[in-house]
């Protein structure tokens, strides 16, 4: 038998439970029924058939923690909710129940004590819910969207953002943080438009305003502030999600960080730029020396022939001085070109500094000090002392004028190590240095540093920050230690100073210098010699030089000219002074056709580009010298008569 309708047993309120019957039966739309204090159902409305499935008949009377599930009754929820509605009035009522079939469905309700309005006491409850399923379906499906979105934005390896339709980002992944340094906790309340670069944040932020006001995608690169102050660029793009009235819903969005990308692209623009610097470094120089070759040849030439006190002689030998000085400067900008000139021969580095820091220490300022840290037995690199002295003393000067008056020290150390394909990609341009073994000097000074721009600028020829600067500077620095098989590394912080650090290749064989030769005694020369040179002046320098010694001369423009005359005079010509670069035909098409007409003939390679370099192109040829451009009158009948000094020697044994 039910328990008697709680509402109707409540003193002097039969009309109120009349009126609250008709009410609850009209409101279909909710399932309504009384609990008493132990949990018996005692009254409800038709919604409850219709929502819960139960007619009264089956519903009144029974327990109503039969509409909870198995797993909400196993932890006793029911009464726990009975006990706090009691205890606090209401209980709210949002959670899955059992239909009369079975089935599940969320309600969404609360649970209201009903009081005796004399003594106060709880006398039963009203429960009210509403059938939610659709909705918490929906609810449940946008979770399980969400959390594999979420799952989805932290696996890929790219960084992924989400804003409101006002562009107010509420949401990145793992990526954004590692690749910004920032922390969850460091990131509230930041607004990541104020870390852009002052150069890209007017233009950015456009083209932001502009998509949040169109719903058009977004698609910019951008340079962004990291957590340790770098900037690092990336692309930052954002498509919206609409409505079916075209309204923006929600901002996806990426950024695609691009540093490595941008990092590569800068070392190929600089290599290249260094490239095309260094052909034309290296064409004009050499152009350059045959220009010199007439001035130098023929000034000395002028002064062999004047006697000591001669009052012209004092003007010659000033223009003798000036050439050397123009030919120093080509030397400059061949070294540049990594086509300077080079003696190669096993060097000790730390040995080359320890002999310059007499000399570094009277080249500048007292208030500099000077460190050394210098490795002990430190391996043998392949290398022209004379120039690894000049590189180092250059550095250690800049150095020094960096700190200025201020005290400051600049320090010299030496060392070994291994560089690895990784250290190469990350460091180098393509194709500069390779993996293995180097030496390392590194140079460094608590200077003034450089910014940004001069360091982009530092190795260009001819830059310099000095008001009375001039030269090629670090451009041949650069040169050199391309000449080398090196490579240079450059760390600076504006206001916190510079460190260079120079690698060079650990020695893998045994290097002859091949351009030490027996310097040939001043005896009057004989024989016939034939110059090929694509320069008139050249000619006729080297012409008037030879004769000037008691050689015969003849003269080729170009290679095949060369031959031409060569078989003319094959048995009287001891000896051929050939250019490596010339139109027509080249100094090694020609070498090679003087010697199937005659494979004992004599040949000197001249050039203005370095011996190494030079010889280099005739490996295996037999040459008989190499002439440096430019050159003296005394210097070409020297090498002359060496060759044919040795062709003498060998004839005899």
């Amino acid at each position: 038998m039910a328990s008697p309708n709680l509402i109707s047993s409540v003193p002097d309120v039969e009309n109120a439970a009349k009126l609250y019957k008709m009410l609850i039966q009209d409101l279909q739309d909710y399932a309504i029924f009384t609990i008493a204090p132990d949990g018996l159902i005692t009254s409800w409305n038709a919604g409850v058939e219709r929502i819960l499935g139960y007619p009264e008949e089956s519903f009144v009377g029974r327990q109503f923690s039969m509409l909870f599930t198995p797993e909400d009754i196993s932890v006793g929820v029911p009464f726990e909710e009975l006990t706090r509605a009691s205890r606090e009035g209401h209980a709210p009522d949002k959670r899955w129940h059992v239909r009369a079939d079975g089935s599940r469905l969320f309600v969404d309700g609360t649970l209201k004590a009903l009081r005796d309005q004399g003594q106060d006491r709880v006398v039963g409850h009203l429960k009210i819910m509403r059938d939610d399923t659709d909705r918490a379906l929906a609810s449940l499906e946008l979770e399980k969207s969400e959390r594999n979105y979420r799952f989805l934005a932290e696996s890929i390896p790219e960084i992924v953002w989400t804003a409101g339709p006002d562009g107010a980002v509420d949401y990145y992944n793992q990526h954004w943080y590692q690749f910004t340094g920032l922390t969850r906790e460091q990131s509230e309340g930041w607004q990541w438009h104020n870390d852009l670069h002052p150069e890209d944040h007017d233009e950015c932020i456009r083209r932001w305003k502009h998509s949040i006001a169109t719903g058009e995608p977004l698609d910019v690169e951008c340079r962004f502030r990291r957590a340790d102050g770098s900037y690092c660029s990336h692309i930052r793009r954002a498509v919206a999600q609409k409505d079916e009235q075209g309204r923006v819903l929600k901002w996806f969005g990426t950024c695609t960080d691009i540093e490595d990308q941008k990092q590569a692209e800068r070392a190929l623009w600089h290599a290249a730029k260094l490239e095309s610097i260094g052909v034309l470094a290296g064409g004009v120089a050499h152009d350059f020396n045959n220009l010199l070759t007439g001035i130098l040849g023929n000034t000395s030439i002028a002064l062999e022939m004047l006697s000591t006190h001669h009052p012209v002689r004092n003007i010659l030998e000033s223009a003798m001085r000036a050439g050397r000085s123009a030919a120093d400067l080509t030397q400059q900008l061949l070294a540049y070109a990594g086509k300077g000139r080079i003696e190669l021969k096993p060097v000790n580095l730390s040995n080359v500094v320890k002999e310059i820091s007499s000399l570094i220490e009277s080249s500048i300022a007292r208030t500099v000090t000077v460190h050394l840290d210098l490795k002990e037995n430190l391996p043998l690199i392949e290398a022209d002392c004379n120039q690894m002295q000049q590189i180092i003393m250059n550095l250690i000067i800049n150095g020094a004028e960096a700190i200025g008056n201020a005290s400051g020290k600049v320090l010299i150390t030496t060392r070994t190590q291994f560089i690895d394909e990784g250290y190469v990609r990350s460091s180098f341009s393509p194709g500069e240095v390779k993996p293995g073994q180097y030496v390392v000097v590194e140079v460094q000074d608590t200077g003034c540093g450089m910014d940004e721009a001069t360091i982009h600028r530092i190795f260009d020829p001819f830059f310099t920050t000095k008001f009375t600067g001039r030269g090629l500077g670090l451009a041949a620095v650069l040169g050199i230690m391309r000449s080398h098989k090196g490579g240079i590394e450059l760390q600076s912080t504006l206001g916190q100073g510079t460190t260079f650090r120079l690698l060079l290749p650990v020695i893998t064989s045994t290097v002859t210098n091949g351009s030490a030769r027996a310097k040939q005694p001043e005896a009057p020369g004989h024989g016939t010699v034939l110059v090929v040179d694509d320069q008139a002046t050249v000619r006729d320098v080297a012409r008037a030089a030879l004769s000037m010694y008691g050689f015969s001369v003849l003269t080729a423009e170009n290679g095949l000219h060369a031959i031409e005359v060569f078989r003319e005079h094959a048995d009287e010509v001891k000896a051929v002074i050939l250019d490596l670069t010339m139109p027509v035909m080249d100094g090694r098409e020609a070498l090679q056709h003087l010697r199937a007409l005659r494979p004992d003939v004599k040949v000197i390679i001249s050039s203005g580009y370095s011996e190494m370099d030079a010889v280099q192109k005739f490996s295996g040829d037999g040459l008989a010298g190499f002439l440096q451009k430019p050159y003296t009158a005394r210097r070409l009948s020297e090498v002359v008569g060496q060759a044919l000094q040795d062709q003498a020697g060998n004839s005899r044994s």
